[in-house]
């Protein structure tokens, strides 16, 4: 059986499907509720969490993280070449 998605919203202990309508559902069928939680991080959190990605490390880790990082040779490895 394919998944069906059904967009809610909980509000006061109920879940409330998004567009109204019908659910089709059974009595007693089983159903799975995966939360999508809300991405919360502005921008300005976001820049500080990227500017402490090196924190706690000495400038020759700093070094060889970024050499791995800029290093392309084998960005394509494994793939086939057009």
């Amino acid at each position: 059986m394919n998944p069906r998605i059904i967009d809610a919203i909980y509000d006061d202990g109920v879940l409330k499907p998004v567009g109204g309508g019908d659910l089709p559902l059974q009595p007693g069928q089983k159903v799975r509720i995966v939360i999508d939680a809300p991405v919360e991080a502005t921008l300005p959190q976001t820049l500080q969490l990227a500017g402490e990605v090196y924190d706690g490390l000495s400038q020759d880790e700093i070094d060889e993280v970024e050499a791995i990082a800029f290093d392309r040779t084998r960005f394509f490895a494994g793939r086939a070449t057009p």
